[in-house]
């Protein structure tokens, strides 16, 4: 009888021993499962500097030259129209830089609408499946984020180079959602434009450093000029 109540007290111990392995087993495949999950939903998360494959801008020509009215963000795949704002991007254009560099009072002749300080800022920010502004906000999807900046002004000076008042440049700052997953903030700015400091000597025999501006000419549009220009 006790040799009995042995053995049976040997095999509940070992059914529980077995129970015990199995549920660590399967704890340890729900874990596994999950970390493999999360690294695949990791993965899908890419930096806006890999996402990001052209910048144009995108303008029309006013009294003092070629404008700005718009900077146009070419993504690799489909961006979704409700994860984008203005919030999502910093931006340089001629007006932004040149009020950063050489002050409101030399950059602006004419303020149009009385607001010092916004001139090139944003002031739309939508998707659209072509290249160019939308009067409807654009689409639903799209690979083109368009970036639509404030043109109530005039700028000092006549007859400036298009070359540096089209420069544009962007930074994705937000999160943003793409087809094939999320596309997080940018590490630096995707530009049309390049900046080279030369040196001048005045008929004084004074020497000045300038800072020339030269956008790439295939990265401007111009609607006016060539309907299919950029």
């Amino acid at each position: 009888m006790e040799e009995n109540f042995m053995k049976l007290n040997c095999k509940k111990k070992l059914y529980f021993g077995m129970m015990a392995l199995f549920l660590a087993g399967m704890a340890f495949s729900t874990i596994s499962v999950a970390k493999t999950t999360n690294k695949s939903k990791i993965s899908k998360s890419i930096l806006a500097d890999n996402a990001i494959v052209n910048v144009k801008s995108y303008g029309f020509v006013d009294l003092e030259g070629a404008k700005a009215s718009a900077i146009i963000v070419e993504y690799n795949q489909d961006i979704k129209a409700d994860s984008v704002d203005k919030n999502d991007y910093e931006i340089t254009d001629y007006a932004i830089y040149s009020e950063k560099k050489d002050g409101f009072e030399k950059t602006v002749e004419i303020d149009r609408d009385g607001t010092k300080g916004n001139e090139g800022q944003i002031t739309k920010v939508y998707v659209n499946d072509k290249p160019e502004i939308s009067k409807n906000g654009g689409t639903k999807e799209g690979k083109y984020v368009i970036i639509e900046v404030n043109t109530d002004y005039m700028l000092a000076g006549q007859n400036l180079s298009y070359t540096s008042t089209m420069m544009a440049g962007v930074k994705q700052i937000g999160e943003v959602d793409g087809k094939n997953g999320k596309i997080a903030a940018g590490t630096r700015e995707i530009s049309n434009y390049t900046l080279e400091d030369k040196q001048q000597t005045r008929p004084t025999g004074e020497t000045v450093k300038q800072t020339v501006i030269t956008a790439d000419k295939n990265k401007i549009i111009l609607p006016e000029f060539d309907k299919n220009s950029g």
